[in-house]
């Protein structure tokens, strides 16, 4: 690994090299002066970005309850169009919409991440 970093330093080296003395012969042949200017960057080529949450160390408490809109999402990822809160009691939270053209209803158990408890 560290014979390809070397290898690549070299390379770019030579790169910029034979760069800059084809820069300085366009320049000397056209007897005009110009700007010049030299970037070298390291890395990927992508800025680092700093974010917060989740999924890169933040904090995130889920709740110890069933949302009636991750119910809903839950219900159109199981393939439920039209997919709407019918009833949201304190036990269960109840998801009404169509499936392959029939009516159909979950029932979500109100605990952290809505268990499917019943589906007709």
């Amino acid at each position: 690994m560290f014979k390809k970093m070397i290898k690549a330093v070299v390379l770019s080296a030579a790169l910029v090299a034979g760069g800059m003395g084809t820069l300085a012969a366009t320049a000397s042949a056209s007897g005009q002066a110009a700007a010049q200017s030299i970037e070298l960057r390291f890395g990927n080529g992508h800025a680092p970005r700093y974010h917060h949450g989740p999924r890169h160390g933040g904090r995130h408490f889920a709740p110890n309850f069933c949302d009636p809109r991750h119910a809903l999402g839950k219900a159109q990822s199981m393939g439920i169009r039209r997919a709407h809160v019918v009833r949201n009691a304190p036990r269960r939270v109840a998801v009404a919409g169509f499936q392959r053209g029939q009516q159909v209803r979950v029932v979500f158990a109100n605990q952290r991440g809505c268990p499917v408890i019943g589906y007709r």
